[in-house]
């Protein structure tokens, strides 16, 4: 039978109170009961790590897969994890599953200028460029700033859509948070040459 993820976590944080495997974190609270929660998960999840670690180089990916189910749901906000179990699904082909990871990530991270990074990215790498645009321009007004390959995914986007001012007009947004990017340079110039070839 297959073991539930919160019957798998309590037996983690069990075994872990147990056995005397807490290790404080920096900044757990001051209250005693607040301090022995944050610990137990603390360890609990370090040691979830180590598993999916040994369980990933015996190539036991359904395993890592559930596992670090239980670590973003134990944390939402854990990125690294997020964009690990979403590699996963895409490793196993699990195409809608890969997507639905990305999408999970900025709807529980909704003030987080990268939130839409992950879903993005599977967007453009499975060439459907019509659906980024609706997904990232929101992001563009954001403080702080969004990641610069946000800007890179919706120009590349809006170039192979064919709407090259809207193309030189991210590459010109980019360009002002990061002025010597070589490559955003290079991209912007070809798409301003295309423009003024088209007009």
């Amino acid at each position: 039978m297959r073991t539930s993820g919160s019957v798998l976590v309590r037996a983690i944080v069990s075994a872990a109170l147990i056995g005397g495997l807490v290790t404080l974190p920096a900044g757990a609270q001051q209250n005693p009961e607040d301090r022995q929660t944050a610990a137990i998960l603390f360890s609990a999840r370090e040691r979830m790590s180590q598993q999916n670690e040994a369980w990933f180089h015996d190539g036991e990916y359904l395993a890592v897969i559930q596992n670090q189910t239980i670590l973003v749901t134990l944390d939402p906000h854990d990125e690294e994890t997020f964009s690990n179990l979403q590699w996963m699904y895409g490793n196993v082909e699990k195409y809608d599953w890969e997507w639905s990871i990305g999408k999970l990530f900025a709807i529980q991270n909704p003030t987080y200028s990268d939130a839409p990074y992950y879903e993005a990215q599977f967007l453009f790498l499975h060439h459907a460029y019509a659906k980024i645009p609706a997904l990232l321009e929101p992001t563009l007004s954001r403080q702080p700033p969004p990641d610069a390959n946000i800007f890179r995914f919706l120009a590349h986007s809006y170039d192979r859509l064919g709407y090259v001012e809207d193309c030189v007009r991210v590459w010109d947004a980019m360009l002002k948070l990061h002025p010597n990017d070589g490559p955003a340079k290079a991209n912007r110039a070809k798409a301003a040459a295309k423009l003024k070839r088209d007009h």
